[in-house]
């Protein structure tokens, strides 16, 4: 019989037991175990799972960048005024400046984070300007940082632990501190969660 040797092919290789039951009710109900092509797809499908898992993980992913602010003094200094001017006015004018931003991840399949290290020199006379604009009182105990390439313009660890910190939020509107020397330094260490 034609018809039921393809009912039984179709059954037997999809693997619808259902199709015996409508076609013919009184055949009784079997388990079956899954054929080479079945049992063949599925293992495509748990490689394709991982393969595709693989590649959403980042295998290889991208490395660290890091971005400065090079050039002259003045722009460099012109720099730095947009990053500090674009979350509020400068208290006095900069002499100098110096500031590297590291960013992690690429931002593509998540958020990427960011850590920045600025330098500014302004007058000594114009510290007390700069100290009034931090909108906090001091903040303790945060943590020191330096950038990996260690310029000689950062601050050294063992100056940072004898100075008054601040935070950053009033003059780059992101987490990190700021410590305002005297003799017109002033170090940021700022980063995004």
């Amino acid at each position: 019989m034609p018809w039921r040797s393809f009912r039984h092919r179709l059954a037997t290789c999809v693997r619808f037991t259902w199709i015996d039951r409508a076609v013919n009710s009184r055949a009784p109900f079997r388990a079956m175990r899954p054929t080479p092509f079945v049992m063949g797809t599925r293992l495509m499908a748990k490689f394709i799972f991982f393969l595709l898992l693989a590649v959403v993980s980042g295998c290889g992913g991208t490395q660290n960048q890091a971005h400065e602010i090079t050039g002259t003094v003045a722009e460099r200094i012109a720099g730095v005024s947009r990053v500090v001017e674009s979350n509020t006015p400068l208290p006095s004018t900069i002499a100098d400046a110096h500031l590297i931003e590291l960013q992690f991840g690429d931002g593509q399949l998540g958020p990427a984070d960011f850590r920045s290290f600025v330098w500014m020199k302004v007058s000594p006379d114009d510290v007390a300007k700069w100290k009034a604009g931090m909108k906090t009182p001091p903040i303790d105990s945060p943590n020191y940082d330096a950038p990996p390439s260690q310029p000689r313009w950062w601050l050294a660890e063992s100056t940072f632990t004898q100075l008054t910190k601040y935070d950053s939020q009033a003059f780059f509107g992101r987490h990190g501190w700021v410590v305002i020397q005297d003799d017109g330094n002033i170090y940021a260490l700022t980063y995004t969660q």
